[in-house]
């Protein structure tokens, strides 16, 4: 136990408080790459439960389960006998569909109202042509016995005193009227309407009274809403017509089934959804339980058999095919978001292997072992780690009620591990006893080992990429019913973005050499010196990887909001075709692309600004020692401006152009005519704020020359001598 190397507390100490500027940085990156990770999947699952929600409230009556019974068959002649339990015989039917409907179907529905209706009548009496009615008796839902009226005028319908039809003459019927109805038919209690079919029946109604309901809200008066008020339609001839329903009690229905044709009354029933209870949990059980009922699959023991038919599975699966194409752009745009802010922690733990390097390389010649020092700088990071990533927790749960695990753990472990990997790796490194090769032969066989490493880490990379992308275009983004996605296609974007970046490393120092060889051949020592900064420090993989691939995926998601949220004109024929996203998915893509893309702006700004910092104090020292050679603090601004151009410039802008085409190939392989609801892909939108990057890139250079000039000003001529 003595060999167990103890973190020393006041390097700890001393390293926090000489770098709390960059270590400050690095929480600030580990708290927002935790709260997007926490927050997006739980918000992605409630927009996608409010889509199914919103879906079955728009689908209005298509969402209903209906279910279509039969009274007990009988002749249609004389003589004809009165029912006095028709109504018992309604309310013992629904429960009975109550009692078949399916276990996953229960949360969901409530119990039915049940219905005893005739066919159409047209109303001869009435004070206006085009009046027509059904003659309804209404069980409410539950343990209601009926639906809930105040009686304004009169009284509920009641009973005829006969029981027998013996002719075909009008049998009389008590109904009662609504308000609006009464009114439409100017009719009172004890007023009679005479009314007919096209079967030839006729009717003799007599007005009981005229009732308004209790409660508007009640599920009776949804279903049957001709209970409550005439439905009027307008022909193209300009012809009006209204139609409603007259209200038949228990005691009244009897009447109404001896009124009409045996066949002429209906019992059918419905059962409304809860839409709240409709979540991407049981949306595909659901379905499944509907499609069963459907054929036929539920059956009473006694009695005569139930039809159930529903909209609602093909509402629902439309719906969560929607939803996965929603989930789906949602899980790209998040992996490339924590893929940005997984370079950015690259890049601060590089900052900070570079502003430690002396001290760490002197730590280790006093002795110091590389397991203590390991472990030091791994107490350092996991303290800082765990309070960023603990605020990035609290505030994803203050914002979504709740936190996902599943993409914190790998941000938190990465955001542990890439700081104490770079310094150990650089103190190794500076205090290595292996001495380098003294022949020719030797140096160019290291040369070339160490270019073979790098070719075969740039080759996994564009493998991945080349993989990613095959895999996208054959199969899309697969999002399963638990919710999770297919990750090497969803990852197709971010890594043909590193690769850009990649692939860009291998070119810039062509480019470089070239403008070198011209700034030679030119007159003025401002361009070599610049060009000879540049070709030095210009290709330099982490800033410029990131620089690119953020640039890229900003200007991807930028453009793939714009054209999935453009508005798409649709000829009257095709309208029925459009099925665009429901709009809370809809709603949450497009918020997560805005807060992804400002976050991957300013991350190519802070790789720029980083790298910047990096490669400071040697451009300092260089930029000291031209000065006592006369080089004016102008012409060190020209210096540092070209040093960091090409990251800037170039870097900005091949990420644009490599955006553009992501986005591009994203209309179709993304299936963005689902979000923007055409039927054929929608043309691609560039938006003028995804030149953003580019130019912020370009700010943010200069600012960066600027605050270099000013800090290299103060500096007085003994202490440039000194350098």
């Amino acid at each position: 136990m003595s060999g167990f190397p103890f973190p020393h507390g006041p390097s700890v100490r001393g390293r926090l408080r000489a770098d709390r500027g960059p270590l400050a940085l690095t929480a600030v990156v580990v708290f927002l790459a935790v709260l997007i990770a926490a927050a997006t999947p739980p918000l992605i699952e409630k927009a996608a439960d409010q889509a199914l929600a919103d879906a079955a409230r728009e689908a209005g009556s298509r969402s209903w389960l209906s279910v279509r019974g039969s009274f007990d068959p009988s002749s249609p002649y004389p003589p004809r006998y009165r029912d006095p339990s028709s109504a018992e015989l309604v309310e013992a039917t629904g429960r009975t569909a109550d009692d078949l409907l399916a276990p996953a179907l229960e949360p969901v529905f409530g119990p039915p109202v049940m219905r005893a209706s005739s066919t159409v009548f047209d109303v001869s009496s009435g004070p206006a042509p085009g009046l027509s009615f059904r003659l309804v008796h209404a069980n409410g839902a539950g343990d209601d016995p009926g639906p809930r009226v105040t009686w304004v005028k009169g009284e509920a319908p009641g009973a005829a005193e006969e029981t027998v039809r013996r002719t075909l003459a009008p049998w009389p019927v008590q109904v009662g009227l609504s308000e609006p109805v009464a009114e439409l038919l100017e009719a009172g209690v004890g007023d009679r309407i005479s009314a007919g079919n096209d079967r030839r029946e006729s009717l003799e109604l007599t007005v009981s009274g005229v009732y308004r309901p209790q409660d508007p809200a009640e599920d009776v008066w949804q279903v049957e809403t001709g209970l409550v008020r005439p439905e009027t339609f307008t022909d193209t001839r300009g012809i009006s017509q209204s139609s409603f329903s007259v209200l038949m009690s228990a005691e009244s229905l009897p009447d109404g089934r001896l009124a009409v044709n045996p066949d002429g009354m209906n019992l059918t029933g419905v059962f409304r959804p809860e839409p709240g209870a409709l979540n991407r949990q049981n949306a595909q059980s659901v379905t499944d339980a509907l499609v069963l009922m459907e054929s036929g699959a539920a059956t009473a023991e006694s009695g005569p058999p139930l039809e159930y038919s529903s909209g609602l599975d093909t509402v629902l699966q439309r719906t969560l095919g929607q939803i996965r194409v929603g989930i789906g752009l949602a899980t790209v745009i998040l992996l490339a978001v924590l893929s940005g802010l997984g370079l950015a922690l690259f890049l601060t733990a590089e900052l900070l292997t570079h502003r430690r390097a002396a001290v760490l390389t002197s730590t280790r010649r006093r002795g110091a072992g590389l397991p203590g020092l390991a472990l030091e700088l791994a107490v350092e990071s996991v303290s800082l780690t765990l309070l960023a990533g603990g605020a990035g927790l609290l505030f994803a749960w203050l914002v979504a009620g709740e936190f996902s695990l599943a993409w914190v753990v790998p941000v938190l472990l990465l955001a542990a591990t890439c700081g104490p990997l770079f310094a150990v790796v650089q103190a190794a490194r500076a205090t290595s006893r292996k001495a380098a090769p003294a022949n020719r032969s030797a140096r160019r066989n290291r040369r070339i080992t160490q270019q073979m490493r790098r070719v075969a880490a740039e080759a996994v990379v564009v493998l991945l990429a080349v993989a990613a992308l095959a895999a996208l275009s054959q199969r899309g983004i697969v999002v399963q019913d638990t919710g999770e996605s297919d990750l090497l296609p969803a990852f197709a974007p971010t890594l043909l973005a590193v690769t850009a970046g990649v692939l860009l490393l291998r070119l810039i120092p062509l480019l470089l050499r070239a403008v070198l060889r011209l700034a030679t051949r030119g007159e003025g020592s401002l361009p070599l010196l610049a060009a000879s900064r540049a070709a030095d420090t210009g290709a330099r993989p982490l800033p410029m990887i990131t620089v690119v691939a953020t640039v890229a995926l900003s200007v991807f998601v930028l453009a793939v909001r714009a054209t999935a949220g453009q508005d798409v004109v649709l000829p009257p024929e095709m309208l029925q075709d459009a099925q665009p996203l429901p709009a809370a998915v809809a709603d949450g893509v497009q918020s997560l692309a805005v807060a992804a893309a400002l976050v991957l702006t300013l991350l190519a700004v802070l790789a720029l600004v980083l790298g910047a910092s990096a490669s400071a104090p040697a451009r300092g020292e260089t930029q000291a020692r031209l000065r006592t050679l006369g080089l004016t603090p102008s012409d060190t601004r020209w210096i540092t401006a070209g040093e960091l151009l090409p990251v800037a410039l170039v870097g900005g802008l091949v990420g644009w152009a490599v955006g553009g085409v992501l986005a591009w190939q994203a209309v179709h392989l993304l299936s963005l005519r689902v979000l923007s609801g055409g039927p054929d892909d929608p043309p691609l939108v560039v938006p003028l704020v995804a030149h953003l990057p580019v130019v912020l890139l370009l700010l943010a250079l200069a600012g960066v020359v600027a605050v270099e000039t000013s800090l290299r000003r103060r500096e007085r001529l003994g202490q440039v001598l000194r350098a």
